[in-house]
């Protein structure tokens, strides 16, 4: 019985050595791809539920993001269909704050919007979810399109977000 030269122990090892560091890059890019689509579908549930809280409640609801990494939802109990600190009672079941990854918007100033009594919504726009690095995601929904009637899951394309 013949066992194994030192040469021989060298590759297995570096074999299994350079295995082992394609595996570990190939796990924390899908680390980030599910964190950003999971991310995607969570502010994609709190956005449609806030939209059906507001038809069951029928009553304004203001969504503000005021940072990249947090968004909150506020029943607009002054009736003036803008944000007021000291008036509007924020809904905390469909607000989030200290987002993995952050979302963008077209003007990058504070965001806000409006959900009406019927559900519809004041202004068309697309929100996104990036990489912290800012490079293009892998993932399968990275976007939101957001108009009067819908709010759609999307992909990125490096323009626009295109509806999937």
């Amino acid at each position: 019985m013949r066992g194994l030269s030192l040469v021989e122990l060298i590759v297995i090892i570096t074999t299994m050595a350079i295995l082992l560091a394609i595996a570990g890059i190939q796990y924390h890019q899908w680390q980030i791809r599910y964190g950003i689509e999971s991310q995607v579908r969570q502010l994609y549930s709190d956005l449609i539920g806030a939209r059906v809280e507001a038809m069951q409640q029928n009553e304004l609801y203001i969504v503000r993001f005021e940072s990249s990494n947090s968004y909150a939802v506020y029943r607009d109990e002054n009736d003036n269909s803008t944000y007021d600190a000291t008036a509007d009672t924020k809904i905390e079941k469909y607000s989030r704050s200290g987002l993995k990854y952050p979302i963008k918007w077209s003007n990058g100033n504070v965001l806000e919007f409006t959900m009406n009594e019927r559900g519809l919504i004041n202004q068309n726009l697309s929100l996104r979810i990036t990489r912290k690095d800012g490079n293009l995601s892998d993932a399968e929904y990275d976007c939101l399109n957001i108009t009067r009637t819908r709010i759609n899951l999307g992909k990125y394309n490096g323009t626009n977000c295109e509806n999937r």
